[in-house]
């Protein structure tokens, strides 16, 4: 008997879904996703949670995708320790082609930054983004953090020839490890050829201009942080 009941809590497990799991394996807000369930009459059980099979919810993506197609979701990766003009350049170029893009800030405890991964994350934030933009933080494999998402697009930037031979590499080994993972190359504006962060720190640390540099919200926080000499992971 407590065998039979136990094999029944765990079915039970296995058929709750949340409308956030929807939402992010369709790449659509939340709220649109709750509203299109509680269409289909299915009300919201215990913490927020809806239990259906997996024959009912393949119905529900089948359905939600119909109504809303097919996003095409994009994860533009990097440090971003400071985030420049040209990083914000890249992102607001990918919004217009894109259905959604994520920006990814890189966490690695292997590596020193010389902003926390916090702060990098708040200063994107802080920016004025198109309302198709979204930002957050990854560590581990890239790849792991698109299928999360349910991203099958890398956005890079390129300002040089120098800089394509190793994107195309990494552009390799991230399609080996997700074959459907395809990466897309943005190549900088003009103005920002010549533009990287570790540039910017260094004008910053000397209390230079970064008029058309890194945006003009962000300064005071760029200042700050350098002449703090904050090195922190």
């Amino acid at each position: 008997m407590a065998k039979s009941k136990k094999k029944n809590v765990k079915q039970t497990l296995r058929l709750e879904r949340t409308s956030k799991d929807l939402a992010r394996v369709l790449g659509i807000s939340e709220g649109a996703c709750r509203s299109w369930l509680r269409k289909e009459g299915l009300g919201v059980g215990i913490g927020g949670r809806y239990k259906f099979s997996e024959t009912e919810a393949k119905r529900i993506i089948r359905r939600l995708q119909a109504e809303h197609g097919d996003m095409r979701i994009a994860v533009y990766p990097g440090s971003f320790d400071p985030v420049t003009c040209g990083h914000l350049d890249v992102i607001e170029r990918a919004a217009n082609v894109f259905d959604k893009v994520i920006v990814a800030v890189l966490e690695n405890s292997d590596k020193k930054h010389f902003f926390s991964t916090k702060a990098r994350e708040d200063m994107i934030k802080r920016l004025e983004l198109p309302p198709n933009v979204e930002v957050g933080i990854f560590g581990g494999l890239l790849v792991d953090f698109m299928k999360k998402h349910g991203a099958k697009i890398l956005i890079k930037g390129l300002r040089a020839v120098s800089d394509y031979e190793y994107e195309c590499q990494m552009a390799w080994i991230n399609n080996k490890l997700m074959p459907e993972c395809d990466t897309f190359f943005v190549p900088t504006s003009e103005e920002y050829a010549y533009l990287s962060s570790s540039i910017v720190r260094e004008i910053a640390k000397f209390n230079g201009d970064l008029t058309g540099l890194a945006p003009k919200e962000l300064h005071e926080t760029i200042y700050g942080g350098l002449n703090g000499r904050c090195r922190t992971n």
